[in-house]
């Protein structure tokens, strides 16, 4: 997967963009996935923390875009954690796609063209993707 105008960080919670580290588990709160099987994109979108240690960050939101996928997983959350859990990223790693069903597999450095990405959440839910393209779309903060 050709990751356009992003890269992963390097602590597996964040995504540089720009020059800028973007912490997605303690800044931004996830807000929706979209799937358009027909368009065969998919569609991951965050939303800054309203909490005070988010104050600083330059982006109020963000989409990151995959386009023509070549694998969609998605795994159930834990029924016991709280629906707060949901909106944390947890850990977000590239791993080989020989471990499709490990979804709490952390591999930091490069990674092939050919590996997964996954995003796991604080409530055990996880989104395993391979596409042809990743693309990050920002919303500058107006304030």
């Amino acid at each position: 997967m050709k990751l356009v105008n992003f890269s992963l960080g390097t602590d597996a919670i964040s995504v540089e963009w720009q020059g800028q580290n973007i912490d997605l588990h303690n800044c931004y709160d996830f807000q929706s996935i979209r799937y358009d099987v027909i368009g065969s994109t998919l569609e991951l979108s965050w939303k800054v923390s309203p909490e005070s240690w988010a104050a600083n960050e330059k982006l109020s939101s963000l989409r990151l875009i995959f386009k023509n996928i070549i694998y969609l997983q998605v795994k159930a959350r834990d029924e016991k954690c709280l629906a707060a859990d949901d909106l944390c990223l947890a850990s977000l790693s590239f791993h080989p796609k020989e471990q499709r069903d490990e979804f709490e597999t952390i591999v930091l450095g490069v990674a092939s063209e050919s590996d997964d990405l996954t995003f796991f959440f604080e409530s055990d839910w996880g989104i395993i993707v391979n596409s042809e393209s990743g693309e990050l779309i920002p919303v500058l903060r107006t304030e």
